[in-house]
């Protein structure tokens, strides 16, 4: 027998279409954007600011995490039409739409299409790409990981001076939710 029909194989087996048509629906929707010591050196560098400066600006804790904080209209910061650090941007960002949350059956995948015109669109990413993806490795795009540019630990220091910018903000379902 074939491992094609064993139920140990992801429905998605065949694999997944996507292009990224840099619509902004992933960044725009409520939630956070989670962030990694190694990925806030990168968007600081992007940004020419120092780790403390860009903390300060542009991320919060939330529990014993780090997430951007929200632009004015409630969209990721650094959405402005698109994305104005795309070559630095956080994993999260980067493997869109390869989501564990979004891979779970074949009804979550169609749900994240409604949300994202890429979807289903485009090129097929083939089974160990996708597993790659869900598991933080690799971009959709073919832009470097951020993370494989930098790596470091951030003072143990809170995110902002700013109180706001430490609070957890209420929200309905996050961007993604991983670790």
């Amino acid at each position: 027998m074939s491992m094609a029909g064993t139920s140990s194989e992801p429905w998605y087996r065949e694999g997944l279409r996507f292009a990224c048509t840099r619509c902004g629906a992933c960044c725009r929707g409520p939630g956070y954007v989670w962030t990694d010591p190694g990925e806030v050196e990168v968007l600081a560098a992007r940004l020419s600011l120092e780790v403390d400066e860009f903390g300060r600006r542009y991320l919060r804790r939330v529990g014993r995490r780090l997430s951007l904080v929200d632009g004015p209209d409630g969209a990721c910061v650094f959405w402005d039409n698109g994305c104005s650090v795309y070559p630095a941007r956080p994993r999260q960002c980067r493997t869109f739409p390869f989501w564990a949350e979004n891979l779970t059956g074949e009804a979550a995948w169609n749900e994240t299409a409604k949300l994202s015109p890429g979807v289903n669109q485009g090129r097929l990413y083939e089974l160990q790409e996708i597993e790659d993806l869900r598991g933080g490795s690799g971009s959709t795009s073919g832009v470097p990981a951020a993370g494989a540019l930098s790596t470091g630990e951030l003072p143990n220091r809170p995110a902002a001076r700013d109180t706001r910018v430490l609070q957890p903000a209420p929200r309905g379902r996050d961007r993604k939710d991983s670790e």
